[in-house]
């Protein structure tokens, strides 16, 4: 998986983030290549703010992010 291109703040909880946005996105019935995706898009997400909550509001945001952001 290619990682995004993201201004890392904080790695508490991305390990964290990135299983469960994998998961949903099983959950959800994403081909496998797609949740793990999702989850990298978690775990990025995460990285931008302080502490293992921060970043996410909601799938939908998770899925702009995986859309739009760049990659590196």
């Amino acid at each position: 998986m290619p990682a995004f291109d993201v201004e890392v703040v904080d790695t508490s909880g991305c390990g964290d983030a990135l299983t469960a946005g994998f998961i949903s996105g099983l959950l959800d019935g994403l081909p496998l290549a797609e949740a793990a995706d999702r989850g990298v898009a978690c775990g990025s997400l995460v990285a931008t703010g302080l502490g293992s909550d921060a970043g996410i509001r909601d799938k939908e945001q998770v899925e702009e992010f995986r859309r739009s952001a760049p990659r590196r």
